[in-house]
């Protein structure tokens, strides 16, 4: 048996002995149980890690039940332990990590308010980051472990101790794992739009920085957080904001024709937020920038539809990284056809915006024209883009600003519908029932027959399919 398995075993004996003694197993809970314990915290074998934490979990609750109404075993122990259990949080081994959260939970929940303060500046940053965690049985049980130990003062904690949250955040930004540099982007975003501005203000500039590193990393995952913490953060703060946007609108449009469709909707709505900002005079640039990229469709060059399919694939394929997660890198470049769908969402999240309606609207006959560009193997792919956000883009503008123009999207529609794509026809069908809800039935099924009078019938058969 080699030693990280012996110290394994023998820390899962003395886990199951406390859990068994309980309270009578407090005594035992000495100053050299205690360091022994500390090293093995930080054990090079993660599997000795974890059973360290899990020991941990149980000799707190052995201490919270012996000391009724005194909490000083249990504050020193959480005293000696405080660095290992944060450094615990943020180990880069899933299953550690979930090991160390539920000793801090245990721990926390066992002391009273006044006494967890103390911890809280070093211990509050790394629960509040694991709720964004890539691996689902952390996330879920660090939501949890924060309901439970911060109730409804969770925005005020935070608050309190904001330089230490924003020390941890921006550490974890250039984490070497890149599920860390996730959860932190995402976290970034949180503090911009749910904590309180006055105390948010102060770190505006760092916090930039820190995510302006993400947006130029080579995991898309990290890139489409970063992307929508900074439309959140110009958003929130457009004034402090205003100077980096030379340095932000590029990057937004880089992402808008990233090869990833999540990550082109994230720029979307980070670009949405940005013109929605007062005071902030780059909507002219940003529908320039979707006029522009619906007209670059024709450069889209044509290929052989298996050649592209394939190429496509075998770049898309994730990787398992070194730890055992996705390793979401994607190696291929853009094209023409990928930019003209991010468009297409920016035109959408723009049609919520007030004061950019009417030339949204004066850029639909560009967006039908677009639609008619089939020399390409994934124009479905842009057609149902297409068809899935154009219902939205007509609630957004209103019925009496898209009506005029609908008429010219009536054959994309239904070539569409009767492609062999299930998801590009799926999408079709879905969009002429949503446009049927907002124009009216009878008035849809009297434009298209007065337009395209061949497809009334695919019309009445989607419709009359989805009555029942």
């Amino acid at each position: 048996m080699t030693p990280s398995i012996s110290l394994e075993v023998a820390l899962r004996t003395v886990q199951w002995v406390s859990e068994a003694c309980r309270g009578r197993m407090a005594p035992l809970v000495d100053e050299d149980l205690v360091l022994l314990l500390e090293g093995a915290l930080g054990h090079r074998s993660h599997a000795s890690r974890e059973a360290a934490f899990y020991l941990a979990a149980s000799l707190a609750t052995s201490l919270a039940e012996a000391e009724k109404n005194s909490h000083d075993g249990l504050v020193c122990f959480g005293d000696m332990l405080l660095e290992r259990l944060a450094a615990g949080l943020a180990d880069e081994w899933s299953p550690v990590r979930l090991a160390a959260s539920v000793a801090v939970r245990k721990f926390l929940c066992a002391l009273p308010d006044k006494s967890r303060k103390q911890f809280y500046p070093i211990l509050l940053p790394r629960m509040c980051l694991n709720r964004y965690y890539e691996a689902e049985g952390v996330r879920i049980y660090s939501q949890e472990t924060w309901r439970q130990v911060t109730g409804a003062l969770g925005k005020d904690l935070v608050t309190q101790n904001m330089t230490h949250v924003v020390d941890f955040y921006c550490k974890s930004a250039i984490a070497d794992c890149h599920s860390m540099r996730e959860a932190a982007c995402s976290c970034i975003s949180e503090v911009a739009t749910k904590i309180p501005a006055e105390a948010v203000r102060p770190f505006v500039p760092r916090l930039l920085d820190a995510l302006l590193v993400g947006f130029n990393d080579d995991n898309w995952l990290v890139r489409d957080a970063a992307c929508l913490a900074c439309g959140n953060m110009a958003a929130s703060f457009p004034s402090l904001c205003k100077s980096s946007l030379p340095t932000l609108l590029p990057l937004f449009y880089r992402n808008l024709q990233d090869v990833i469709p999540t990550v082109r909707a994230g720029a979307a709505s980070a670009l949405a937020g940005v013109a929605r900002a007062p005071d902030v005079n780059v909507l002219k640039q940003i529908l320039d920038q979707a006029h522009q990229g619906l007209r670059g469709l024709e450069k889209q060059p044509k290929e052989k539809q298996n050649e592209n399919k394939q190429g496509v694939m075998s770049s898309m394929t994730p990787r398992m990284s070194r730890t055992g997660s996705m390793d979401h890198k994607i190696c291929r470049p853009s094209q023409p056809w990928e930019l003209a769908d991010g468009c297409v969402m920016l035109l959408m999240e723009l049609s919520r915006v007030q004061k950019a309606t009417t030339a949204v609207a004066d850029i639909l006959p560009t967006l039908a024209q677009a639609c008619r560009l089939r020399h390409f193997s994934a124009h479905l792919n842009f057609l149902e883009t297409v068809c899935r956000n154009l219902p939205k883009i007509a609630k957004g503008l209103g019925r009496k600003i898209f009506k005029p123009h609908m008429d010219a999207f009536f054959d994309p529609i239904f070539y569409s519908l009767e492609s062999e794509n299930s998801f590009t026809s799926s999408a079709a069908s879905q969009c002429l029932n949503q446009l049927s809800s907002l124009i009216g039935p009878d008035i849809l099924r009297g434009r298209v027959e007065a337009s395209c009078p061949q497809n009334l019938k695919h019309l009445d058969a989607n419709l009359f399919i989805a009555a029942y």
